[in-house]
């Protein structure tokens, strides 16, 4: 509409110009002069409302595929899952955009877009499972250590010390570790450990 309204401007200064003119000669410049500058009014695609939306949503995905691959608490695998989701919903909202007829639509697409990519909050399951099976086996043996009748309390306190000492190094090491695989490997280590006690 702003673009309409810019045409009829220049259109109106075109004809006030031609009136203007003494000459033949003049007329045709400003007639030509005056369609130029028409020609020239269309809105570039790049500052367009569509294309500026467009680049706020992949500005949006861009931090929240940041924030994610920031997290301490979630795998590789966890991330990728989780960044793939953030480009879907960046994609639906672009071609909604796109699709959108007035800039109405083009905002309430847009609106839309973002809430749901900045919804996007992935829940870690990965490291938080493989912690509690190592709190299971570190308690698991301290129940076997207590039931023994071969060892002195003071025995059993130094024992059961140990096995915490061995469930707090291993669930650091899951915490460290960046990979699914990684952290089974590290369970595993974790709960070898805590077993030799």
């Amino acid at each position: 509409a702003a673009a309409k309204a810019e045409v009829d401007s220049e259109a109106a200064k075109a004809k006030a110009a031609i009136d203007a003119a003494q000459t033949n000669a003049s007329v045709e410049v400003e007639k030509a002069t005056g369609i130029a500058k028409i020609d020239a009014v269309n809105p570039s695609t790049e500052s367009s409302e569509k294309n500026l939306l467009k680049k706020d949503i992949d500005a949006v995905a861009a931090a929240k595929k940041a924030e994610i691959e920031a997290r301490k608490d979630l795998t590789q695998e966890e991330k990728d899952v989780a960044k793939s989701l953030v480009d879907v919903e960046a994609n639906k909202a672009k071609a909604a955009i796109d699709a959108a007829k007035t800039s109405e639509e083009v905002q309430t697409a847009a609106t839309a877009g973002i809430t749901a990519i900045q919804a996007i909050n992935p829940v870690a399951e990965v490291k938080p499972a493989a912690k509690a099976a190592i709190d299971e086996a570190a308690a698991a043996k301290k129940a076997s250590l207590d039931a023994r009748d071969d060892l002195t309390a003071e025995e059993k306190a130094a024992a059961k010390a140990e096995v915490d000492s061995e469930a707090a190094k291993a669930k650091a090491a899951i915490d460290a570790a960046q990979t699914n695989a990684s952290v089974e490997v590290e369970k595993a280590t974790g709960i070898a450990k805590i077993d030799a006690v």
